[in-house]
């Protein structure tokens, strides 16, 4: 099954996952439940689906066939080569491949003497005048191929400006890059690119990362902290011809495994060439037990499943698709892992998405329904009680308005301790966003910058880095220490309020940091490899290990600090929506019921007309909660479906 088949499939069902959460934002208004609640949660349902975006990230050494790969993939449709694809290097920077609406045909270079500036990858995407432009005709091939070409431009340049910007060098070539017979080593022009172009795939969220080789994917902090571990897939490319190298197993383990939770998820292997071995002389039969072999070999060394290990030929499939030729683009076995890499880029992503607003559809449905079952519950009560008063006299009338009188007194005195409580609450909240607010990072960055300026020696660094990264730990623990006392309030104040009231409301599910943890403790892992690649720059001045920490490392980790803000601060907000969203609720009911029984009170006669319309009343909200049932399994059902039965069947 093509990318394409399976993001047409998605790309529906994300439509029609849309429409029901508007149909249940509708029906919530017209029943008149709409909720402030219930609109925080649907529109965080509404932007998880509207702005999924899918990154992939293609990982290997140079000369594996990695760009050919991408174009086998994704631009066989335009009958030739986009991306460049030859012999040696091709990819010299990180490239992001993407569209979306209101984009423009470009290709985005930011040169690679930004790093003497030492500005970020974040900074520099706002910033669009720091980017060289180029800009191309989508519908002129030529034109496509010669903005694209740009991605490969190199410099030469001596050794030590290339260490200053982060280079390795080593004359062995095992470790860095070899500088020529005239001292100069060859090194990207440019830091990172960024390719709009208008494609099918990539206009319905596919974003590609494709990465240089391994003396040049080290040298970009951002790369290894940021956009690998944000990738949903990783494909890591292998050929055929050469098997497992040194480097390969160096980029596995540093930037593969250490971006992966779990190498068997989200990661897959492209066993590439494997049309090197159709030579003409071997067999099909020897061919196949060479591709086994090899598969074994390198599920062997990777430490991973052999059914996660495609071998294929992407020039050949490339080839077949540009010509047509059916019986060659089965024999390059890309199709199997297209299927296998739209399972696990769309089918596992579609579960994670699935499972966030369903999760949200079901509780603000639950919510809703529980609204209008204690809105039946109120309506049977009242029409119960008026009917007991049917031939009573005015004392039997007096007692059941000081009865409900009572129970509003109590209730009002609930919710004065409620009030107080919540006191409790807010007071609990501010201790908690102070501990994740962005002043306290950016206190605890300020104070690793004065750490490391008054370290003694260079190698006293380390050390600093570690006690900042363990202080922002602690304050990560801190937070979730708060969060598990506010839950356990929460808990107690609704059971408290369900016992002595009857108001049915779950506390929300407490906010989780350890993915927050996850995330800052591989960047810490990672700072202190980058600190040491800056060994070089270190021997000559410490001030610039600093300010390049600071501005890489530190803007990287504070991005995923606000992000863990953002989240605890919309955690806050809506925690105690439902439960004032309830109380309201039970407050308008018991005024209801005093106020007919009052009525009922002041005039005998009006007993039979508040009877008939509590009984038209109660005959409408069960029509409403039927609605809303028949509306709730609908709109579950859509958004439950899989996205394998929305696809067409995988061709043989």
């Amino acid at each position: 099954m093509s990318l394409e088949r399976y993001f047409t499939a998605y790309d529906e069902w994300r439509r029609e996952a849309l429409e029901a959460l508007e149909s249940l934002a509708r029906t919530l208004e017209s029943l008149g439940v709409a909720d402030e609640a219930f609109a925080g949660r649907l529109e965080a349902a509404r932007e998880r689906l509207r702005e999924e975006c899918l990154r992939l990230a293609f990982v290997a050494e140079f000369s594996r066939g990695k760009s050919e790969l991408i174009n086998a993939l994704v631009f066989s449709s335009l009958g030739a080569r986009a991306l460049p694809s030859r012999s040696g290097r091709t990819t010299m920077c990180p490239t992001e491949i993407e569209w979306y609406e209101g984009a423009r045909p470009e290709v985005l270079l930011l040169p690679i003497d930004t790093r003497r500036e030492i500005v970020s990858l974040h900074e520099a995407r706002r910033r669009r005048e720091c980017w060289s432009v180029q800009s191309y005709t989508p519908e002129d091939l030529a034109s496509v191929q010669r903005a694209l070409e740009r991605v490969g431009e190199t410099r030469r340049i001596p050794v030590d400006e290339a260490e200053f910007l982060g280079f390795h060098i080593d004359p062995s070539g095992e470790a860095g890059l070899v500088p020529g017979e005239d001292g100069l080593v060859e090194v990207p022009a440019w830091r990172h690119a960024i390719v709009r172009y208008p494609h099918p795939l990539l206009a319905r969220g596919l974003v590609i990362l494709d990465t240089p080789g391994l003396n040049a994917i080290g040298a970009e902090t951002e790369l290894t902290l940021s956009l690998l571990p944000q990738a949903h897939a990783v494909v890591f490319v292998l050929a055929a011809d050469t098997g497992v190298t040194q480097s390969d197993m160096k980029i596995w383990r540093h930037y593969v495994l250490e971006s992966r939770v779990d190498p068997d998820e989200g990661c897959l292997i492209a066993l590439n060439k494997i049309d090197s071995l159709w030579d003409g002389i071997r067999t099909e039969d020897e061919i196949e037990r060479e591709i086994a072999a090899q598969v074994d070999s390198v599920a062997r060394m990777l430490a991973v499943r052999p059914e996660h290990v495609f071998p294929l030929s992407a020039q050949k499939a490339l080839a077949a698709r540009i010509h047509g030729e059916r019986d060659l683009l089965r024999r390059s076995r890309i199709e199997p892992f297209e299927h296998a890499l739209s399972q696990d880029l769309l089918g596992k992503r579609q579960a994670l998405t699935r499972e966030a607003v369903e999760s949200a559809f079901r509780e603000i449905g639950s919510l809703a329904a529980g609204m209008l079952r204690e809105r039946l519950s109120a309506v049977g009560t009242q029409e119960s009680e008026l009917v007991a008063l049917r031939g009573q006299n005015r004392s039997r009338v007096a007692y059941l308005l000081r009865k409900a009188q009572t129970e509003k007194e109590e209730f009002d005195a609930a919710l004065r301790r409620y009030q107080a409580t919540r006191a409790v609450y807010v007071k609990l909240c501010r201790e908690l966003l102070d501990a994740v607010a962005m002043s306290r990072f950016r206190f605890e960055l300020a104070d690793v910058r004065h750490q490391m300026e008054m370290a003694a020696f260079s190698s006293d660094l380390r050390e600093r880095i570690e006690q900042f990264f363990a202080r922002v730990f602690a304050l990560i623990d801190r937070a979730q220490a708060k969060v598990a006392e506010i839950h356990e309030m929460l808990t107690t104040m609704m059971r408290q309020l369900e016992v002595e009231h009857g108001i049915v409301c779950n506390p929300p599910a407490p906010l989780d940091f350890a993915a927050a943890r996850e995330s800052l403790e591989t960047a810490r892992t990672l700072a202190l490899r980058q600190l040491a690649s800056w060994g070089t720059m270190l021997a000559h001045t410490k001030s610039g290990v600093i300010e390049r920490f600071l501005a890489l490392v530190g803007s990287e980790v504070q991005h995923r600090w606000a992000a863990m803000h953002r989240e605890t601060v919309t955690w806050v907000r809506q925690a105690l929506l439902p439960l004032e969203a309830a109380l309201k609720e039970k407050k308008t009911e018991l005024e209801l019921r005093m106020n007919g029984i009052v009525r009922v009170h002041q005039a005998a006669e009006s007993l039979e007309p508040q009877l008939a319309e509590l009984h038209a009343e109660r005959e409408r909200l069960e029509q409403q909660l039927q609605r809303l049932e028949t509306m709730l399994q609908r709109g579950l059902a859509t958004i439950a479906r899989p996205l394998l039965e929305r696809a067409p069947e995988h061709a043989a």
